[in-house]
């Protein structure tokens, strides 16, 4: 029940801004998740704008996502011991015995054996051809759609996003489609914000519902 939005966007960073002038905040408590994608940059802009005796707590995992700019804040903030920390060892996603867990550990340490069970498979293919042939009979359109889900490392290609989606979205018979620039939206269709509109309101991290945004 409380605001969220992006740190870029409660500080005011855009990418017309230099973000000069920094306000300060008024909050009395603050809670930053993903910590581990903040970088120096982004660190340093929150932290002139925190008030003094606000709260500030940090979450995240210092093995996930690393910062796209430079530094390792998270991390670095965690080993220099000058500040309270707890860590949270229960996996709460997966079943304590599930593969999954289980290689997690083993490729923190570096290892290349990895446990192969229910829960994670490794298919290794020729061609991309291949590997979308050994998609398809994988995706089940008659399964709820926010229980699977397809996840790929670039945007191009035949493996690339927007290849993929077109081949597996594909509307059944007699389905309503909307067409916009050479997609088929169908109701309960996933969708992705991967450019930001501070006009309408929508944002990443931050959906904003105004008149004028549902107007267009």
């Amino acid at each position: 029940g409380h605001p969220a939005s992006t740190i870029h966007s409660m500080v005011g960073i855009t990418p017309h801004s230099a973000c000069e002038g920094h306000q300060e905040l008024p909050y009395d408590l603050l809670i930053v998740d993903e910590m581990s994608m903040v970088d120096t940059e982004i660190f340093y802009h929150l932290l002139r704008s925190v008030k003094t005796g606000c709260q500030v707590i940090l979450c995240g995992d210092p093995d996930q996502l690393e910062s796209v700019g430079c530094g390792a804040v998270f991390r670095d903030l965690l080993e220099c011991g000058k500040y309270f920390t707890v860590k949270l060892w229960q996996i709460m996603r997966q079943e304590e015995e599930s593969g999954i867990v289980e290689n997690c550990r083993r490729i923190k340490q570096g290892r290349t054996d990895l446990v192969v069970d229910q829960t994670c498979r490794i298919y290794r293919c020729g061609t991309e051809e291949e590997a979308v042939q050994l998609l398809l009979p994988m995706y089940d359109k008659n399964t709820d759609w926010s229980k699977q889900q397809i996840l790929s490392t670039t945007k191009t290609g035949m493996l690339g996003i927007v290849s993929l989606n077109r081949r597996f979205e594909m509307a059944e018979d007699g389905q309503e489609c909307y067409r916009y620039r050479g997609f088929d939206y169908k109701r309960g269709d996933k969708v992705v914000f991967v450019v930001n509109n501070y006009k309408a309101g929508y944002c990443n991290g931050c959906l904003l519902y105004t008149s004028d945004a549902a107007d267009d």
